[in-house]
């Protein structure tokens, strides 16, 4: 009977929210006599019945546990898998961004496909003979080629401030200029070389000082040229093919390489901006400087060129000995 009302007492546990079943103490003391042994090990069983529970709670505890630990574990390895391939990354872009030599404009850097155009017989607004349009367009792809650098960019580079150009305007800051711009410059100026005679004033700067046959400031441009071509060292693959009017391999020039987006830096040069001819340039022993850049090669000074004025200044051309496309 003891047990009995035990057990429906039992029963009740989350009523009274008590870990043990409350006694019926009258019902224990007249039941007293016969059955004291049967509270000793009614005292056993319950402690039983405690040990039990909290060896299942203690085992759904333990559980739990190794169960969190399996995820801090995983999670864990998951954050060093995506930190290494972040800092992988981060390591590729830098060497192929410039990682190696501080600039400013590396945050303008963007790598991106892009396919050339420099077939043989392809036209482009750079290619052709002088005319106002090409003018137009190369001083179009200059017109950020001058940049204010400030003191701290300055130092991260590793100049000298004691000798570094100042621009005087007002803003602060030195005469820059990504390197690019000048490789640009240095193409349009071998260009105006072939046809000199066109550009009155580019002649002293272009022509021969000292009986040279490459004039200096051209010899200067080339290999500049070929520096930045090596330097970047564009390894896309270029095949020939078979085509119907040509009885040699012919190079495919027309496939997609990894490019800098032009659109980006040419932004980020713009907005770095300054006017040389607001810039008040001195120069601590010669003064002001007051030719800061060679007059542009205006349009407006070709306007009137027609393709006989082109050709006479170029002179006569023996297309007999002159190579093909396959040298």
């Amino acid at each position: 009977m003891f047990n009995s009302s035990r057990r429906k007492d039992e029963n009740n546990d989350n009523e009274h929210g008590l870990p043990f079943s409350p006694i019926d103490e009258e019902q224990a003391a007249s039941s007293y006599s016969t059955t004291s042994s049967l509270l000793a090990e009614d005292a056993t069983e319950k402690l039983k019945l405690t040990n039990r529970r909290h060896r299942w709670e203690q085992g759904n505890l333990f559980r739990w546990l190794d169960f969190g630990t399996k995820d801090v574990v995983y999670i864990g390895l998951i954050a060093a898998i995506v930190i290494l391939f972040a800092s992988a990354e981060d390591r590729y872009v830098s060497s192929r961004c410039g990682g190696l030599t501080y600039t400013p404009a590396k945050e303008a850097v963007v790598l991106e496909k892009a396919k050339f155009h420099a077939g043989l017989n392809d036209t482009t607004r750079f290619r052709g003979d002088p005319r106002p349009e090409l003018e137009d367009a190369w001083d179009e792809l200059l017109s950020a080629i001058n940049i204010r650098v400030d003191d701290d960019e300055l130092t991260k580079m590793g100049r000298d401030a004691s000798t570094a150009v100042k621009i005087n305007d007002g803003e602060g800051g030195y005469a820059g200029m990504l390197d690019i711009f000048h490789h640009l410059h240095c193409l349009r100026m071998i260009r105006i070389g072939y046809t000199l005679d066109l550009y009155p004033t580019y002649q002293p700067m272009l022509s021969s000082q000292m009986g040279e046959l490459v004039p200096m400031h051209i010899d200067h441009c080339i290999d500049e040229l070929r520096q930045a071509v090596m330097c970047r060292a564009d390894v896309t693959v270029l095949t020939s093919d078979w085509i119907d009017w040509h009885p040699k391999p012919w190079l495919n020039f027309n496939v997609e390489h990894e490019c800098v987006n032009w659109d980006n830096v040419f932004q980020w040069s713009k907005e770095h901006w300054y006017d040389i001819k607001k810039a008040n340039l001195v120069h601590p022993h010669f003064g002001r400087f007051s030719n800061p850049m060679a007059p542009t090669c205006s349009s407006k000074s070709i306007q009137n060129l027609t393709f006989a004025d082109v050709r006479n200044a170029i002179g006569p051309v023996d297309w007999s000995t002159s190579p093909g496309p396959h040298h």
